[in-house]
């Protein structure tokens, strides 16, 4: 409770927040002025590129001239901007600094907004508003789902990608990679404009070059300009070894650089501080009043290496080398859409021979990389663009709509991706569905999900897409309030939304509202936020119930039964994991919504997985060394008995261990093996504890976290389900397939799997388990006796069937 009411007050405290908070007023009340125009680069970090030319067009063509134009600056750039404007001549132009209340305002209120990057999380499209983005790069490094070690965070640039009304594409490369890597074709409305970077436009213009040469002296020298990418990641910071080797490489091309020739180097700002000018003679910095690309154009030559700037710079024609001098350690991380290999320039990795290559003549046709990345640059591609967007003319520009195949698209909400009985339950459900009939997008909550990417990964396995979404939240200071005491169980849901629907609505319509999702499934069935979040929508929508709620709330805790009653009665579909379920899901509510969904059950990967060789993970915990835990399983010569679950109380791993050390008093070859994937509440270290207290670490072994549960399982001799109630108990299944008999405490949800398939059940007590282990030790349980191909025909038919509805 403190940690929720301090979180609360630090939020009304932050000036950012409060300045957001009326952001959501604005959007409420304030008109959009059709003659408005909000321009933003790099989160109001930049004043150069695609933004800084439109600016330029925009402030001084005639037909804008009724115009607003604004442009949005971080604080500390404003000043530096408006050096910028002013030396460009850029009258008219409006600068409204970040995050401030003219920032929202502007943001609410401007009926054109242009972003090269993205807006912020907390940005709000409103019907009527007309948003281009036109990214900032063809893309050499992979971008999206292909970003390696970070694929789970794209949220953002993926919500405004999709809310966008039109994506600017240089060529069809960067088009084709941004759609399929951030999973747009099917789900998003945008229309595409395939064109000419307006950045590109001055790479056209040779009087300015020439005009710009003779301002600076440099008339009769050969020009270098040497733009590195950054090095390292925004996770962990700069890499000093390669900004080492660079460095060094630079003092010692200075001193072989004659009178007439200079480099002007333009790094990335956290790199900036690395390199003293003052120590060189030729090697200078890009002149900080002057645009980027204006300054480029001047450049004979350009030394760059895996920054996408040598796309640009390609239209000019002249001459580019790749300074590679990092590249193992460099790609090592990272994934590339293209070999450098497979490009037309000359790469080098030390000083001497980036030298000679400077020097030396153009020797390379670049005529196939021309038309394959320039094919639109052009010296109007800023009123070209701008023209056809905002003055709605017809500017020659070529238009697509976003690739669709016609198919329906279901969003499947997946929680946090824990590895837990839910996730693995999807997982399964989704290597049965046949994606050739639907498009499935997996959504999550990108930052719970982070720490359990590998299993997105995992998930989005056979056609399978994904919408990560970063939750976050517009509310008033009202709706802040109203929110503290509903989590503190202080106000119900049915005052709680009372006040705060239109608040819960408009968040799903930020996310979900340009979106094609016919069907909306709230899978994970927990979590009162995405419950009410996911009955925003009018499409068909359906919520999972994988346990007996009413158990959940009286033992965990975790659920809320008026937020359960709420919902049920919302959802068109109500899709209860087993029979057995249906009647404490009835006294919740949901009435005839109500269905059977049951869990899939993939007998084919365990039986394969089960048959690999069995390991633990480097990030296996055990309760005994991974040596002497092998050593515990491969012990032929004892009676191995496991259970798998994750480790929490409803589990009932405390009286299993409590029964079998009653068992093992009679039975010294008796061994017990509890495999679970999470911890719930340190239950984990308190199972530890409680056979570290009755001298049982040597005949209990626990194991947290492995990555083929099934090999693990194929050592055993026999599966006990010792739990105090489940949704289904797919691991019984799963135990039956890899060849072990099977018990289970009579309890909902296994009851009538178990019943149907002759499996054997004991009474839902230390007791009844104490006889479960002797039953399985004597060799008195029968297999089960399942159609595993039969029972996951029926889970896609019951599934299938709510789709429908």
């Amino acid at each position: 409770m403190g940690t929720t009411i301090r979180k609360t007050l630090n939020r009304i405290s932050n000036p950012y927040w409060r300045a957001k908070y009326k952001y959501i007023k604005y959007v409420d009340k304030m008109p959009i002025d059709d003659k408005m125009i909000l321009l933003e680069s790099q989160h109001g970090k930049e004043f150069n590129g695609n933004i800084f030319s439109m600016a330029k067009y925009l402030c001084s063509a005639e037909e804008y001239k009724e115009y607003k134009v604004y442009l949005s600056a971080a604080k500390s750039r404003v000043n530096s901007f408006k050096k910028k404007a002013e030396e460009y001549g850029i009258k008219n132009l409006n600068f409204v600094i970040l995050s401030t209340k003219e920032y929202f305002k502007v943001l609410a209120s401007a009926k054109y907004l242009v972003n090269d990057n993205t807006f912020l999380p907390f940005f709000i499209k409103r019907e009527g508003q007309i948003y281009l983005n036109t990214w900032h790069g063809t893309p050499l490094k992979c971008l999206g789902r292909k970003i390696k070690n970070d694929a789970v965070n794209i949220g953002n640039p993926q919500r405004n990608f999709v809310s966008a009304d039109w994506l600017l594409y240089p060529n069809d490369y960067t088009k084709e990679h941004i759609i399929e890597d951030y999973m747009l074709a099917n789900m998003s409305n945008s229309k595409i404009i395939m064109g000419g970077y307006p950045r590109n436009d001055i790479f056209f213009n040779e009087k300015r070059r020439t005009e710009l040469r003779q301002s600076l002296g440099l008339e009769n020298k050969k020009v270098y300009a040497y733009m590195p990418t950054f090095r390292g990641t925004a996770r962990e910071g700069t890499s000093e070894q390669s900004e080492d080797y660079m460095l060094k490489s630079l003092y010692a091309l200075d001193k072989e650089l004659n009178d007439n020739e200079v480099l002007y180097l333009n790094l990335h700002p956290v790199s900036q501080s690395t390199v003293n000018f003052g120590d060189f003679k030729n090697i200078k910095p890009f002149p900080s009043n002057l645009d980027t690309y204006d300054f480029l154009n001047i450049a004979d030559c350009l030394v760059s290496d895996y920054s996408s700037v040598f796309f640009d710079f390609a239209c000019t024609k002249k001459k580019i080398i790749l300074f590679t001098f990092d590249k193992e350690e460099y790609l090592r991380d990272r994934g590339l859409y293209i070999s450098l290999d497979e490009l037309p320039y000359p790469q080098v990795s030390d000083y001497k021979a980036l030298l000679d290559e400077m020097r030396a003549e153009k020797n390379y046709d670049d005529t196939e990389f021309l038309q394959k990345f320039c094919p639109y640059d052009n010296i109007n591609s800023s009123k070209q663009l701008c023209d056809q967007i905002i003055l709605d003319k017809d500017c020659g520009l070529k238009t697509e709509s976003m690739p669709n195949n016609g198919k329906e698209n279901v969003l499947i909400f997946a929680g946090n991706l824990a590895p837990n009985g839910v996730t693995a339950s999807l997982r399964n459900l989704l290597t049965l569905l046949d994606t050739s009939e639907r498009n499935y997008y997996i959504n999550f909550r990108q930052t719970a999900a982070d720490q359990y990417s590998d299993n997105m990964l995992s998930l989005t396995q056979n056609g399978v897409s994904y919408y990560a979404t970063k939750n976050e939240f517009n509310l008033t200071v009202g709706n802040l309030a109203c929110k503290l005491l509903f989590r503190l169980k202080l106000m119900n849901v049915k005052t709680y939304m009372f006040f705060c629907h239109k608040r819960v609505k408009q968040n799903f319509d930020k996310e979900f509202g340009a979106t094609n999702f016919s069907t909306y499934i709230q899978f994970s069935g927990y979590a009162a936020d995405p419950i009410l979040k996911f009955m925003q929508t009018d499409k068909n929508s359906i919520i999972y119930v994988h346990s007996d709620m009413l158990k959940e709330i009286k033992q965990r805790g975790n659920q809320r039964a008026d937020v359960l009653r709420y919902a049920y009665s919302h959802y068109n579909k109500v899709a209860v994991v087993t029979q057995d379920i249906i009647p404490p899901t009835e006294k919740l509510g949901g009435g005839d919504r109500i269905c059977v969904a049951k869990n899939a059950i993939p007998y084919k990967t365990i039986a394969e997985k089960a048959e690999l060789t069995p390991r633990l993970d480097e990030t296996t915990q055990c309760s005994l060394s991974h040596e002497d835990a092998m050593k515990f399983l491969l012990d032929k010569s004892t009676k191995k008995f496991i259970t798998v679950g994750r480790f929490s109380p409803e589990k009932g791993h405390d009286r299993l261990v409590n029964a079998f050390e009653n068992f093992a008093k009679n039975h010294e070859d008796a061994r017990l093996v509890i495999l679970g994937g999470s911890s719930y509440d340190d239950h984990y270290e308190k199972l530890l504890k409680l056979i570290t207290d009755k001298h049982l670490t040597d005949r209990v072994l626990l194991i947290m976290d492995v990555s083929n549960p099934y090999a693990i399982i194929k050592l055993c001799d026999s599966f006990v389900l010792s739990s105090y109630y489940e949704g289904f108990g797919l691991v019984l299944a799963e135990a039956d397939i890899v060849g072990l008999p099977v018990i289970s405490t009579n309890i909902t949800g296994p009851r009538g799997f178990m019943n149907k398939y002759g499996g054997t059940m004991v009474d839902n007590s230390q007791e009844g388990i104490e006889e479960g282990l002797k039953l399985l030790y004597d060799g008195k349980v029968p297999m089960l006796k399942t159609d595993y191909e039969q029972y996951n025909k029926e889970v896609v038919e019951e599934f299938e069937a709510m789709l429908k509805n």
